[in-house]
């Protein structure tokens, strides 16, 4: 999980907007996103031989980290000095590749239409790639292992060929091609060259999500509806912005931009996980709001007659119930299982901020000590909740790890005699491979463990998760344009969309018996 946005300013040298400053406001936006490193290119202008016609700016840490606040002299110089008419931006969450490599990526040539920087958001299937390179080391320079670096590649020998500037036609046939083998879904990117082109791709599949708005200035892309919301408000709402079909293009090309599909979508197969988990609050996944799906799945979580036995179980131990959402996804799902609770069974649960948002990383992306982690992103009352059942509501349990630290946190600084999660997904029993750093089996605390045995290692009094028929309902019941065919719920059921995925999954179950983890049977 990436995100990858883009900026194409119309008539340029007439109306002087300046798309790296709405790239940047575009990755702060989308700084949920991943905050290992941060990226943006943009074009200079028609370039000489010995001239750069990029910049590339790729530093570590979030983009206010990485390239400065709006109000440091270190930003405001880099806009001044850099009235670019079309840039791109790049949020970095290590999928593939090592932590340490950031996007954009660039071709360099020496003849210069053949110049382009590239960022994509997904992970890709590599072994079609490296096959096609195997023998062919000569003409070309690999700069990294990433599933990026080989796109990169791959497209630059497509151009190689080509004496004079591809036409648009050209790039469609060109992603046309690249699409039946060598690139396999996940994948969104967004390709600019030195012609002063913007293409925005979305894979046949739709796995990762991609949107867009166009009006008489600007045209951009982002992975997230509320980054372009909060980076161009005031002149975009809601239904401006629309979701790229999947296997269609976006050309942002002499002031215009034109749609084009390059490959058939025979079938859709939308992220679960970024309505969920992924997306932030305010934003919309496909036709799905993304408060409306979080509220859905926590009324399947108020509703369902175990919590609610559960909950007269503490009562009847003279414990009093405490709804607390875990931030900040946690929040809108809490609020529905208070309500859900009531409206069921006439139970009043009393919320509150238990743990209390002071770190603005998330701790599933972050790496290091996961106890220091929880305690640098959350406070909590002291000894406030003594004597009572705290029920921590969350969107998911992967690993487990920083689970485990929040229960011991409540309890040690919080007091509470009891701690209970509820969780809005089904247990996450499965990597994933396109695009979620969820690559292998062992690090899954629920891969081959029971509902019970989560329980005990996250050190909880009681855990209760939707199921996966809850969970999809949940999601689904706020679309009208997805059925159930049209997600990808591949890490929760191990049905992975692509044969690829398939393939990588038992590469990755081998390599977990390896490592000494054994299975449980939830896949034969």
């Amino acid at each position: 999980m990436c995100g990858i946005g883009g900026v194409y300013i119309k008539n340029h040298k007439r109306n002087r907007l300046n798309a790296l400053l709405y790239a940047h406001r575009i990755g702060v936006a989308q700084q949920n996103r991943g905050d290992f490193y941060s990226g943006m290119s943009w074009y200079k202008r028609a370039p000489r031989k010995d001239r750069d016609p990029f910049n590339v700016l790729v530093n570590e840490g979030s983009f206010l980290t990485a390239f400065g606040t709006p109000e440091s002299y270190e930003f405001k110089n880099l806009i001044r000095t850099n009235n670019a008419k079309v840039a791109t931006s790049h949020n970095r969450y290590k999928t593939e590749g090592k932590k340490k490599e950031g996007h954009p990526v660039v071709t360099r040539h020496d003849r210069a239409f053949k110049q382009f920087s590239l960022v994509h958001n997904g992970t890709m299937y590599k072994d079609h790639m490296k096959n096609q390179l195997r023998g062919d080391k000569a003409n070309y320079i690999k700069r990294s292992d990433m599933d990026t670096e080989y796109a990169r590649i791959m497209l630059a020998r497509a151009l190689k060929d080509f004496d004079n500037i591809p036409s648009i036609d050209d790039y469609v046939n060109i992603f046309s091609e690249l699409s039946k083998k060598e690139f396999t879904p996940s994948y969104s990117f967004g390709f600019l060259d030195t012609n002063a082109q913007l293409i925005a791709v979305r894979d046949p599949q739709g796995i990762r999500p991609l949107c867009y708005f166009e009006d008489d200035e600007v045209f951009a892309f982002a992975s997230q509806t509320d980054a372009l919301l909060k980076t161009f408000s005031g002149r975009v709402g809601d239904s401006d912005i629309k979701m790229l079909e999947p296997g269609h293009m976006l050309v942002a090309r002499k002031n215009k931009v034109t749609k084009h599909k390059f490959a058939e979508s025979k079938k859709k197969s939308c992220c679960i996980f970024e309505a969920i988990y992924f997306m932030n609050t305010g934003g919309r996944f496909e036709d799905i709001m993304i408060q409306t799906s979080r509220n859905s799945l926590g009324e399947k979580l108020g509703s369902n007659p175990e919590v609610y036995q559960e909950m007269q179980k503490d009562i009847a131990n003279g414990l009093e119930p405490v709804i607390a959402p875990v931030p900040g996804t946690g929040i809108p799902i809490a609020n529905s299982v208070q309500e859900a609770l009531y409206n069921t069974y006439n139970q009043f649960v009393p919320m509150s901020d238990v743990l209390i948002k002071v770190g603005a990383f998330r701790s599933f992306i972050a790496e290091g000590d996961k106890l220091e982690k929880v305690k640098f992103k959350f406070d909590v009352s002291h000894r406030l909740f003594k004597g009572k059942s705290v029920y921590l509501v969350d969107d998911s349990i992967v690993r487990g790890t920083t689970s485990k630290e929040i229960t011991q946190y409540v309890k040690e600084v919080g007091g509470a005699s009891k701690v209970n999660w509820l969780v809005a997904a089904s247990p996450n029993r499965f990597p994933c491979f396109y695009g979620i750093n969820m690559p292998t089996l062992d690090e899954l605390i629920a891969s081959n463990k029971t509902i019970s045995q989560v329980r005990e290692a996250i050190a909880a009094d009681f855990l209760h998760y939707n199921s996966n028929e809850d969970m999809r309902d949940a999601v689904e019941s706020c679309s009208e344009l997805l059925g159930r065919k049209d997600f990808c719920d591949s890490c929760f059921t191990g049905d992975y969309p692509t044969r690829e995925g398939q393939t990588m999954y038992w590469r990755a179950y081998r390599k977990a018996e390896k490592n000494g983890w054994k299975p449980n049977g939830f896949k034969n």
